[in-house]
């Protein structure tokens, strides 16, 4: 399905919805209940995600490349990599996403490209955090991130 650039505001929910390998790059997502939607490969570069509930979402392998998730539930969401093929895996890219007071507690973010995003006030609590790249991420006040360099 391709819905770049659309503004999906008035669905309200979409929640457990299968949209594996969606293209919705710019699109608006704002405020959205997603809960435990299937997003895995998903094309949502530039997205509207600010104050949506992906509690227990699948985006594993997903490009939030620029994308706004501000003050959003990732509690519980997995955001790790996708596994393509045996010696294959897509890390979920969220290089320059603006997470900023986001809540990812216990989200598996293994393997995530964080460099360049804005995690200030995102609560990282229990998360999976092993090989995440932070580089140049604006950390100030994030939790869980403690130990992570």
């Amino acid at each position: 399905s391709i819905f770049d650039k659309a503004d999906l505001r008035n669905l309200r929910s979409i929640r457990g919805f299968n949209l594996t390998a969606l293209s919705a790059k710019g699109a608006v997502f704002y405020g959205l209940d997603m809960e435990g939607v299937q997003m895995q490969g998903a094309q949502l570069e530039g997205a509207d995600l600010r104050a949506c509930n992906l509690r227990r979402a699948d985006l594993r392998g997903a490009r939030l490349k620029g994308a706004k998730l501000a003050g959003s539930d990732l509690r519980d969401a997995q955001m790790g990599p996708l596994l393509i093929a045996a010696d294959r895996v897509l890390p979920c890219d969220l290089t320059g996403a603006i997470l900023a007071n986001a809540d990812l507690a216990r989200a598996d973010l293994r393997q995530a490209r964080l460099a360049g995003a804005d995690v200030s006030r995102a609560n990282f609590t229990g998360a999976q955090l092993r090989e995440i790249d932070l580089t140049g991420a604006i950390r100030m006040g994030a939790r869980g991130l403690e130990d992570i360099l």
